[in-house]
């Protein structure tokens, strides 16, 4: 079987790769000013194949735990150039304003989880029913 090597998400390109002092993402240790392409944002979706791969290079201690975990997922993945799929619904906001039928919005409170899960009761679209 052909690995599928698939990965669904909203892709950075060309995104410096953060040097800040006591910022919890900074990464002093990726030695150039640029991370490889890496999914963003509060989920993504990785093909059964690429989960294995992945689980394997960690146990065999090919693999490294990077302050920024989405640049992470990208550096471990460069190598191997999987299929991406860029889907601008998976957006890094937390209203429907940027996107009509998101997939996934970030940065949800409780309150907004229950406004959602209502939505999508009620017609099927986490964004509300147009009312």
């Amino acid at each position: 079987m052909v690995p599928q090597r698939q990965i669904w998400s909203r892709f950075h390109v060309n995104n410096v790769a953060l040097r800040i002092e006591n910022h919890p993402n900074s990464d002093w240790e990726w030695e150039t000013d640029v991370y490889p392409m890496y999914p963003t944002g509060a989920g993504y979706i990785i093909s059964a194949d690429l989960v294995f791969w992945l689980a394997r290079q960690w146990e065999d201690g090919w693999l490294k735990t990077w302050a920024n975990d989405d640049a992470g997922l990208g550096i471990y993945l460069a190598g191997i150039n999987p299929k991406k799929t860029d889907d601008f619904r998976w957006i890094m906001d937390k209203t429907c304003e940027l996107t009509p039928e998101p997939i996934l919005l970030h940065y949800q409170q409780p309150a907004d989880l229950i406004l959602r899960q209502q939505n999508w009761d009620k017609c099927r679209d986490i964004c509300g029913c147009g009312e």
